[in-house]
């Protein structure tokens, strides 16, 4: 036998085997490579996911966290002025601080023509100021310079609040009064307290001719009286 047909012999049997794998493999590696690809498109897809997903918690967090604060501005101006609920806290305030109220009362309008309810007056002020304000602001920022006889038209302004005032009168010792508008700097509640005076029965000079000194002189109390109004603001 001739070492070509040696060759041949042993040559086309290894081919025709290495061609009879090759075809039952190729398949399975084009089976391979499709499903890399798409593993690798899904873990593509799994990162997405992933990411949106933390950015959907972390927008759910804002949004809670933003309710509460929306909730705590409700309640610290709320919809209607609630004296009840805030005559009760107050007097909690004044337990708590070991004072007592001896009157809350609305104060008198202003008399004259342009007469003006204490329950606005204070407001009003406000939003005055804040519309002298905007008128030159705006003037200035839009470059205009009035000549004779012509008006710079300013927006209507407002607080978009409204406000209560009461007046009240309190007897205790000194530092229990300033317990007492401790615990109400505290409140949840928006308020301001306008005009405080303090005063007792025999004390004389300014203090004495006070609303707290009034009052004072009038029921005879031997501890320290204090008065204030309590502006109280609440939505339309």
């Amino acid at each position: 036998m001739t070492p070509r047909n040696r060759l041949l012999l042993v040559g086309l049997p290894l081919l025709f085997s290495t061609t009879a794998a090759f075809a039952l493999t190729y398949p399975a590696v084009l089976d391979y490579q499709r499903e890399s690809e798409e593993l690798t498109k899904q873990e593509t897809e799994l990162a997405d996911l992933k990411g949106k997903l933390v950015e959907k918690n972390a927008l759910d967090n804002n949004r809670r966290t933003l309710q509460a604060d929306i909730d705590n501005l409700r309640n610290e101006v709320p919809k209607a002025p609630y004296l009840d609920l805030l005559m009760l806290d107050l007097e909690k305030m004044a337990e708590q601080a070991q004072v007592d109220i001896i009157a809350v009362e609305k104060p008198q309008e202003g008399g004259g023509a342009n007469k003006v309810s204490a329950d606005t007056a204070d407001l009003e002020t406000i939003e005055a100021a804040t519309s002298k304000v905007t008128a030159a602001n705006i003037a200035k920022t839009m470059g205009v310079t009035e000549k004779p006889g012509t008006k710079v038209e300013t927006p209507s302004n407002s607080l978009g609040v409204k406000q209560m005032t009461r007046k009240l009168y309190l007897t205790g010792e000194y530092n229990k009064l300033v317990d007492f508008m401790k615990h109400l700097e505290a409140y949840q509640r928006v308020l301001a307290v306008k005009n405080p005076s303090i005063a007792i029965a025999s004390l004389d000079g300014p203090q004495a001719h006070s609303d707290a000194g009034d009052r004072a002189q009038k029921m005879k109390l031997k501890e320290p009286v204090m008065s204030f109004a309590l502006n109280i603001y609440y939505l339309p």
